[in-house]
């Protein structure tokens, strides 16, 4: 059966374990931590934990298409991590800490990008 136009969009989840070169992938009703674990629901119901100590990056896209709204990202995001020399540099529109994770939120065209990192795992992060 096809998707209600006016249902609310499925959130693409890639979650990157500490181990791991390929990301876990997942169509998500909704994400959320809830005590040292992220958590990914599915439109069925089920979830899907992974310890955040054991995280190294998540990326959300909700309703990401190709668009001019580059303009809405106007904040420099540069975030080291423990064992990177270089840092993962991205325009954003705004950047904040939610639960144990410090979250970079971009405008990619009528959608939006969420990178989550866990902040055990950064060494140094700059908004400019």
């Amino acid at each position: 059966m096809p998707k209600d136009k006016d249902a609310p969009l499925a959130t693409q989840v890639s979650v990157w374990l500490d181990e791991t070169s390929e990301a876990l992938k997942h169509e998500a009703k909704a994400t959320y931590t809830k005590g040292p674990m992220y958590c990914v629901m599915a439109d069925d119901g089920r979830v899907v934990k992974y310890p955040v100590c054991r995280v190294f990056r998540i990326v959300e896209e909700t309703g990401v298409t190709v668009g001019p709204h580059a303009h809405e990202n106007g904040v420099l995001s540069e975030v080291w991590l423990d064992e990177t020399s270089v840092p993962m540099v991205s325009q954003a529109r705004s950047c904040y800490t939610k639960g144990p994770l410090y979250c970079v939120m971009s405008v990619v065209g009528q959608g939006t990008r969420v990178v989550k990192y866990p902040l055990e795992h950064i060494f140094r992060a700059v908004e400019a």
